[in-house]
């Protein structure tokens, strides 16, 4: 029979277990979270203006009816998306999220490492207005480059891709259609930003002797913040283009969309988050002219393999097992760059 002391501790279990259950419904409370209140908000005012822009204006439907409609939201793939979105939240920051690549330990360590070899700053400097400011936007270009730079690994890279096939099987997109990626490439995704970020925040802190801050909006970096705030829109059926000039600048909710399609001219296209520059660089930029229609998802009809929480996370592994197997990963072929199609 249990004491006291016991059931005061199942209580305290309880409350735990379901509190981390609820966690994810609460997640609008969160700076870090897409679905942070302020970018919903921002999201809304922009479909606003999008609508009224919008084909769908012209064609005499509503607002409601034009960006909340049951044929994307209510969509298989959808579903899918809401489901795994849940389950990630609950099973990953539970298991895996204290494993990620942190920019601060990523800082102090080349702080560590560039005072051991040139000295450290015999008192802390007085960090400048005009110092922080360059360290906010340096921050952000290494952050963006980043972010760019794994994910273009992702598909590039055979082995890569066949994880990061579990985003591209969407085949319509919602705001949560962002969370639709294996733990793996979460991983990767995180790295590799946090990696650059601190450099140049290690070496800020090397110069100044001491910790170093950026601008931030509730916490979290300016730039960031304001990336965020039209996140949403990127995975959304909502057409948001800044046009031909600003998009060769800034990534538009537009470009993002296309990178989802299935037409080949998209094709691993506008694999950057904020900046366009680096798609420049890479050739790998494509602006529309105007407002295109086309489909999403893998472009092989393998869409509905993805479409269980169990298959998203585990057929990456399948596809990896026997992409090994079949002795291309060993007879010398070189790992390119996949497309959809392969």
């Amino acid at each position: 029979m249990l004491d006291a002391a016991d059931l005061a501790q199942l209580q305290s279990t309880l409350v735990a277990v379901f509190t981390h259950l609820l966690k994810p419904l609460f997640t609008w409370r969160d700076p870090y979270s897409y679905f942070f209140w302020p970018f919903l908000v921002v999201a809304l005012g922009l479909c606003a203006l999008a609508y009224r822009r919008s084909e769908a204006r012209r064609e005499g439907r509503n607002f409601f009816a034009a960006y909340f409609p049951k044929a994307i939201w209510g969509h298989r793939s959808a579903l899918a998306d809401y489901r795994y979105w849940y389950v990630n939240q609950i099973l990953f920051a539970l298991a895996l999220g204290a494993y990620f690549l942190s920019t601060a330990w990523v800082a102090r360590s080349v702080r560590g490492e560039l005072d051991g070899a040139f000295g450290a700053v015999p008192a802390p400097v007085e960090t400048a207005l005009a110092a922080k400011l360059l360290l906010t936007i340096l921050y952000f270009i290494a952050y963006d480059f980043g972010r760019f730079l794994a994910h273009y690994t992702l598909h590039h890279v055979t082995l890569l891709w066949l994880i990061h096939k579990v985003h591209h099987s969407a085949e319509v997109l919602t705001p949560l259609t962002n969370a639709r990626a294996h733990p793996l490439e979460l991983f990767w995704m995180a790295g590799v930003p946090s990696a650059l970020g601190g450099i140049v925040l290690g070496v800020f802190m090397h110069v100044h002797g001491a910790d170093t801050g950026v601008f931030t909006i509730f916490g979290l970096h300016v730039f960031v913040f304001v990336y965020n705030a039209i996140g949403n829109l990127r995975h959304s059926h909502v057409w948001l283009s800044w046009g031909p000039r600003f998009s060769y600048v800034f990534v538009s909710p537009a470009q993002h969309q296309l990178h989802h399609s299935t037409r080949p001219e998209h094709f691993g296209r506008n694999i950057g988050y904020a900046l366009a520059l680096w798609d420049w660089l890479f050739g790998t930029i494509y602006v529309p002219a105007k407002e295109e229609r086309f489909a999403m998802g893998l472009g092989d009809g393998s869409e509905a393999k993805y479409l269980g929480v169990v298959r998203m996370y585990v057929q990456p592994f399948i596809d990896i097992a026997r992409y090994l197997a079949s002795g291309r990963a060993s007879s010398g072929a070189p790992i390119g760059a996949p497309t959809p199609q392969s």
